[in-house]
């Protein structure tokens, strides 16, 4: 088990909720996001279940990403908001600010984006 920032201990992360964020990932790196969308969602819902805040807070951080490349900017500057403060709540400031920043990117953006504008803000590093 691991320790969270409040001190208390959390069960590691399911297989199937890590595999459904890496696939998630490799889905949106492809440009498959509607296959993206639905597996990161899942791994951000399975994390959140297990208590994994920090990776449901990365997963929320893709879900974002992943709903402004589809022109989703609405949804998107929510789930980014969300990432912002699970991350600040984790004590994790470099991942809150590069939230932040997909936030910013998100505001500016209209339509769907087919650039490298947000791949390069919020990918993955």
């Amino acid at each position: 088990m691991a320790a969270e920032p409040s001190g208390l201990m959390v069960p590691p992360p399911s297989h199937e909720a890590l595999t459904d964020l890496q696939l998630g990932q490799i889905a949106l790196e492809a440009g498959d996001w509607k296959n993206a969308l639905q597996l990161l969602q899942r791994a951000r819902d399975l994390f959140a279940i297990e208590g994994s805040s920090p990776l449901a807070a990365l997963a929320s951080h893709q879900v974002a990403r992943t709903l402004a490349l589809a022109g989703r900017t609405e949804e998107a500057q929510a789930q980014a908001e969300i990432a912002i403060a699970a991350f600040e709540t984790a004590g994790d400031g470099k991942e809150a600010e590069r939230s932040r920043s997909l936030a910013a990117e998100i505001k500016k953006q209209k339509g769907p984006q087919s650039d490298s504008s947000l791949i390069s803000v919020c990918g993955a590093e």
